[in-house]
C-alpha cells in the first residue's frame, strides 16, 4: 500500500488499541453484522473507493480509500430494546473493575483525538432514536439523523462538561460537528430478514446477478463479515489490516464474482412439491412438506435459528455415510430421516415432522446426485 510518512494508513495500525470487545455473543453482535452489511452495500453503490475495518479501534471504522486513505469514520452501534435514548444515556459510565468506563460519546471522542485531522465523523448508531430538545425548540425523537451541534445550547453544554469530565481539558470544540446520533432503519426483532431483503434489491439492481442466490450470498457475506470481526490476527501493517480486519471494494467485487458464477438457488418449496406429487404422495404430504421447505430456507440463512443451522450440518455429514436409495424422493427422505432421526430430533420437535422431511430433502438434492435429481431440474428449466 502506498502512503507518506506518518500517513492515517501507518498511524491507523501503529496507534494502540483502546480496548478489546470481550465477548461476541447474543443479538446484539448480528445487529452491528447485519448493519455493516447495509453499510457495505451502500458504500459499493455509491461507485467510491471504501474500506470497512470491523471492530478495531470501534465498532465499525470506514476509511475513503485503499491506497491512500485521508479521511476516516468510526461508528459506533448500539441496541436498545425500547424507548429512546438520552442525551444522558449518551455520556452515561458503567463501572468497571478499575474505574468508570469510557461512555458512548467519550469513546467516539477519544478516536479523534488520536485522529483529529483525518476524523470526517463520529457516529452513534443504534435502532432508537434520541429524545432530546433541539436548538430550533423541537424533539428530535422523529429526527433520524441529529449532529450534536444542532441540539439545544444547555444539551450541548452538559455533553460538553461530562466529556471534559471524562477526557480532559483538552477535549476540542472542533470534534461537536463531526459528533451526530443516527437511527436506522434496521430493526432489532428483526435484522436478518431486513438486511437479506436490503441484499437482494442490490442484487436485482445488478442486471446480470441471480436474485435467487441472495440468501447463498447473504451466508456468505454475513459469514464473512463476523470472521473479520472475531478475527485476533496480529496487524502491524496496512496491509495486514485491510486482508483480516475489513472488506475492500475489490474484496466485495470478488465475492459477488461468486454470485456471478453460480446458478441459481434452486426454489426448494416448489421442486419438493412437484417431485411429491410425480411420485403419487398424497396432496397433504407434499403441500406439507413444501410449506415446511419454505419455513427452512428462512431459517438456515438466520443466526438466530443456530439448531436448524446444526441440524443441517449434521445431517448432511451423516448422509454421506449412507446408501440413500434413488427409487422415490419420498423413499429417500423416509430413509434418511429414520437414520439420522437422533440428528433430526430438536427440529422435529420444535417445527414438526415435515420440516424434517423438508431439511432432509434439501439435503439430498444438494449432497447426493440421485437419478430423480436429473430429471426434476430438466423439468423445472423446460
Amino acid at each position: 500500500m502506498s502512503g507518506t510518512q506518518n500517513s492515517l494508513a501507518e498511524r491507523l495500525v501503529s496507534v494502540p488499541l483502546r480496548e478489546t470487545s470481550g465477548s461476541r455473543s447474543s443479538n446484539r453482535f448480528d445487529f452491528q453484522e447485519n448493519w455493516a452489511l447495509c453499510h457495505i452495500l451502500e458504500l459499493h453503490e455509491s461507485g467510491n473507493d471504501y474500506v470497512v475495518i470491523l471492530d478495531f479501534h470501534d465498532d465499525v471504522v470506514v476509511l475513503d480509500s485503499v491506497t491512500d486513505p485521508s479521511a476516516i469514520l468510526f461508528y459506533q452501534i448500539k441496541t436498545k430494546q425500547s424507548g429512546n435514548w438520552k442525551c444522558s444515556d449518551l455520556t452515561y459510565r458503567k463501572k468497571g473493575k478499575s474505574g468508570p468506563l469510557p461512555s458512548i460519546l467519550g469513546k467516539l471522542y477519544s478516536n479523534y483525538a488520536l485522529f483529529p485531522d483525518d476524523t470526517a465523523g463520529l457516529k452513534f448508531i443504534s435502532n432508537a432514536g434520541l429524545n432530546s430538545k433541539l436548538a430550533t425548540g423541537g424533539s428530535s425523537e422523529a429526527v433520524h439523523h441529529i449532529r450534536v451541534e444542532h441540539l439545544d445550547v444547555k444539551e450541548q453544554q452538559k455533553i460538553r462538561t461530562k466529556l471534559i469530565d471524562e477526557c480532559g481539558d483538552n477535549v476540542q470544540s472542533a470534534c461537536e460537528p463531526l459528533l451526530s446520533i443516527e437511527r436506522t432503519s434496521l430493526s432489532l426483532g428483526d435484522h436478518t430478514n431486513h438486511a437479506l431483503g436490503r441484499l437482494t434489491a442490490f442484487l436485482d439492481s445488478q442486471s446480470d446477478l441471480h436474485t435467487q442466490n441472495s440468501a447463498a450470498f447473504y451466508r456468505t457475506l454475513k459469514g464473512e463479515i463476523s470472521r473479520l470481526a472475531k478475527s485476533e490476527e496480529d496487524v502491524s501493517e496496512f496491509g495486514d489490516l485491510c486482508k483480516f480486519k475489513a472488506i475492500t471494494r475489490e474484496r466485495f467485487s470478488e465475492l459477488l464474482e461468486t454470485v456471478r458464477k453460480e446458478q441459481p438457488e434452486p426454489d426448494w418449496p416448489t421442486m419438493l412439491h412437484q417431485q411429491l406429487i410425480s411420485e403419487g404422495r398424497p396432496f397433504a404430504d407434499s403441500t406439507g412438506v413444501s410449506v415446511a421447505a419454505g419455513q427452512f430456507v428462512f431459517h438456515r440463512v438466520n443466526p438466530e435459528h443456530v439448531v436448524v443451522v446444526r441440524t443441517y450440518d449434521a445431517v448432511s455429514k451423516h448422509a454421506e455415510t449412507l446408501d440413500i436409495p434413488d427409487s422415490t424422493l419420498w423413499e429417500a427422505i423416509e430413509y434418511v430421516r429414520n437414520a439420522c432421526s437422533e440428528d433430526l430430533e430438536d427440529v422435529t420437535s420444535i417445527h414438526g415432522i415435515n420440516y424434517a422431511r423438508a431439511l432432509t430433502g434439501v439435503v439430498i438434492y444438494e449432497k447426493h446426485a440421485l437419478p430423480y435429481t436429473n430429471s426434476l431440474a430438466e423439468d423445472t428449466d423446460s
